[in-house]
């Protein structure tokens, strides 16, 4: 009995039965991946903004998509066979980071039952695809900065990448006896065949209909990419010779920039989150004591505060000595070096490959100098104010 239980639930989960909910998807997305496309075609800084914003909306409903199917498998076939399960930490995870997400997506599924699990979305051109063009379209969104010579490729490449992985989406399922009701989709009726919706075959004609004559050329793209990096570097640079100009010297900046980086890649550490929230807390109980607790409790907390403390600088001494600092003064000039090689090249994913290994370390640049730039500035400030009897 347990063993033909077994093979039903395996059975069910690797045939995806489709209700009318997944046509009105179809058509929805091909709605939305259609009117991406128009303003693709349609050019200028405006559109290319607006469809970069709509193409990685698509991107995000694919992502989560796979990734709520992935948790559903596990829970349904993780009672009873040994197949990955996520907790809520990993699920937490996976939801706030974009760049977790792309990596599952790429993911192939291990083991005997990997069939109950949803294919990859992904090839490694379409990950570096999706991780780029969701960095700009942050950009964008966020903080109303773009680079205008990137933007038209970019969104051609992304909007390229999501349509290819919106076909790999499609469940191998076909759905008839629809009858009136495909006239509610009209763009998902021109696909079908007597009645019958394939969704595999519906979204490849869909995508090839809606993205030809979209292509990029690679010379073009590697130009632009150049480009950007060398534009990027010089931007650090002159941020480097301001930062000069207010007084910091080399090797405290060189310091400074390892303290920054040391700190974006650690201080979200669980370990060391744990031990400043339970400092923290104890803080706040001293403070809520004030004058009036016994004095033997307030020792007891003070005692606690201080073994806190000393846990949080232990455990940044622990992430201190594991660092591998990526950074250093001349990141800027290797950047510059590197565009002229990524200039050179022809093929798409190399392009695109290469340019995301050097767009990851000028942004993480970005983010340590724009740090170093507030401390320094408070520095300055609270020295200035020391100064004048403040």
């Amino acid at each position: 009995m347990a063993v033909r239980t077994l093979v039903g639930m395996v059975s069910s989960l690797a045939t995806h039965a489709p209700d009318p909910a997944d046509l009105s998807r179809l058509e929805l997305f091909t709605e939305q991946l259609d009117l991406a496309a128009q303003l693709v075609r349609a050019g200028g800084l405006a559109r290319d903004r607006m469809a970069l914003v709509a193409i990685d909306n698509l991107a995000e409903v694919l992502l989560y998509r796979h990734m709520q199917f992935t948790f559903d498998a596990g829970e349904q076939m993780g009672g009873r066979l040994a197949v990955r399960r996520y907790d809520q930490r990993e699920r937490d995870r996976l939801r706030r980071d974009f760049d977790r997400r792309v990596t599952l997506a790429q993911t192939e599924p291990k083991g005997l039952f990997t069939f109950a699990f949803p294919k990859p979305l992904l090839d490694q051109v379409d990950a570096a695809t999706f991780r780029v063009a969701h960095r700009y379209r942050n950009g964008i969104y966020h903080e109303d900065r773009h680079n205008q010579a990137l933007l038209d490729p970019l969104t051609r490449l992304y909007l390229a990448a999501v349509g290819r992985a919106w076909c790999r989406a499609q469940p191998a399922s076909s759905m008839g006896g629809l009858g009136d009701r495909l006239g509610e989709h009209p763009h998902v009726a021109r696909t079908a065949s007597r009645g019958v919706v394939s969704f595999p075959d519906a979204a490849h004609r869909i995508t090839d209909d809606v993205l030809h004559n979209l292509d990029v050329n690679p010379r073009d793209l590697a130009e632009r990419l150049a480009a950007d990096l060398r534009q990027r570097a010089d931007g650090t640079d002159e941020g480097r010779r301001e930062l000069t100009r207010c007084g910091l010297v080399r090797d405290a900046h060189a310091e400074m920039l390892r303290a920054a980086e040391l700190r974006h890649l650690h201080r979200a550490d669980p370990e060391l989150v744990r031990l400043q929230d339970e400092a923290s807390g104890i803080l706040g109980d001293l403070v809520a004591r004030g004058n009036n607790g016994d004095n033997a409790e307030v020792e007891d907390l003070e005692a606690r505060f201080q073994n806190a403390e000393e846990s949080q600088r232990e455990r940044i001494d622990e992430l201190r000595s594991a660092f591998h600092p990526q950074l250093n003064l001349g990141t800027a000039s290797a950047t510059r070096k590197a565009a002229k090689r990524l200039e050179q090249l022809r093929d798409l994913s190399q392009i695109l490959m290469r340019y995301e290994t050097h767009d990851r370390r000028l942004a993480l640049l970005e983010g340590c100098l724009a740090w170093i730039d507030r401390e320094w500035d408070h520095l300055v400030t609270t020295e200035e104010e020391v100064a004048r009897g403040k």
